[in-house]
């Protein structure tokens, strides 16, 4: 049922390409900012958290004294430990406005992992913190607050 506000709020354009070099299969890929860096990060509607890889985390020099706590997670088919943050994302619009929402960063251990992971968008306690929808068409993700 519509109320007549809108939907999105702000757009970007995205990149439809692969997650790194060792894939081949296309990600949307948007330009986001985590603290005061700026990065990209393709988003899974099936993951979980804001997944921050360690050398992201280290640029924004989180200190693990701060993790919110310790975490395993099953992240592209490997079992991984890390810690939970809690950290600003920043979705940067090039059209309409810019949103910050508080996202729950997962920073996998570097030295418990074999995988060098880029940063991802998950659903839980991230994405689900705003509405969004994409233009395949236009290569448009669009996002506003949540209701």
């Amino acid at each position: 049922m519509s109320t007549g506000e809108a939907f999105a709020t702000g757009a970007v354009l995205y990149a439809y390409i692969p997650a790194s070099e060792r894939e081949e299969t296309p990600r949307v890929t948007i330009d986001i900012r985590i603290g005061d860096l700026q990065t990209s990060a393709f988003v899974d509607t099936g993951g979980i958290y804001l997944i921050c890889p360690p050398e992201v985390a280290a640029a924004l020099n989180f200190d693990p004294v701060e993790a919110l706590q310790s975490e395993q997670v099953l992240l592209r088919g490997e079992i991984v430990q890390g810690a939970l943050y809690r950290v600003p994302l920043t979705l940067l619009a090039s059209e309409g406005n810019t949103i910050t929402i508080e996202a729950t960063a997962f920073v996998p251990n570097p030295a418990t992992t074999r995988s060098n992971f880029p940063c991802i968008l998950g659903m839980y306690l991230c994405l689900e913190r705003l509405r969004f929808a994409i233009d395949p068409l236009k290569e448009v993700f669009y996002f506003g607050e949540a209701a």
